[in-house]
């Protein structure tokens, strides 16, 4: 089972991540110490703030352990800068305990966790590039385009469910179908990949 730890420098963002609320979260106060006795099985949550050195988290991503960043004032083009570099989800600290919940659930599978202004963010910089093609339309069913427009969009598992009026369990499965159709490993790449779609020569 995987061992959530929080990370902060600030003993009163305790009180205002709901992380802890439904799951057992360890507070560290002391990455360095810590860090001497991780076990393999950890998934850490970083609460960004001023204290918090790059270096720090760069060193957990060389680990490869998967770091979850919360940041009290969020921005796409922080959250695009962190996943350049690694991090596997990225969402607001005062998020409520549903929106972490899934975060947390996305990341232990696998998978990254994008925020909506993230998504749209990545879209809007697609609209400003000169328009890609429409042919990877022809590699997916109807069912599995509609999903990947929903992905695009920044929604959730449960959120698309909720759209397309159709189980989680069948959302993961046409998401599962289209990373392995397009040979992706996560929701980015995917994202990355239907943008950046070029028709073979």
């Amino acid at each position: 089972m995987t061992h959530l730890l929080l990370y902060t420098t600030d003993e009163n963002i305790v009180n205002n991540a709901s992380i802890a609320a439904s799951r057992d979260c360890e507070v560290i106060f002391d990455l360095e110490e810590t860090l001497s006795y991780l076990p393999s099985e950890v998934m850490l949550l970083v609460a960004l703030n001023e204290n918090i050195q790059q270096e720090q988290i760069e060193q957990l991503i060389t680990q490869e352990y998967p770091v979850i960043l919360l940041s009290s004032l969020p921005s796409s083009e922080e959250a695009l800068a962190w996943f350049a570099l690694g991090v596997r989800g990225y969402l607001n600290l005062y998020a409520n305990e549903e929106r972490i919940r899934q975060a947390i659930d996305a990341v232990q599978s696998g998978s990254i966790w994008l925020g909506q202004n993230v998504m749209q963010a990545l879209i809007s910089q697609a609209a400003n590039q000169p328009k890609r093609s429409e042919s990877w339309k022809n590699q997916v069913t109807e069912r599995e385009e509609e999903t990947l427009k929903l992905v695009m969009q920044g929604l959730s598992n449960m959120e698309i469910a909720e759209s397309m009026h159709i189980s989680e369990r069948t959302v993961k499965a046409h998401i599962s179908h289209l990373l392995e159709k397009f040979s992706v490993k996560d929701r980015l790449a995917l994202v990355l990949c239907i943008q950046n779609w070029q028709d073979e020569d």
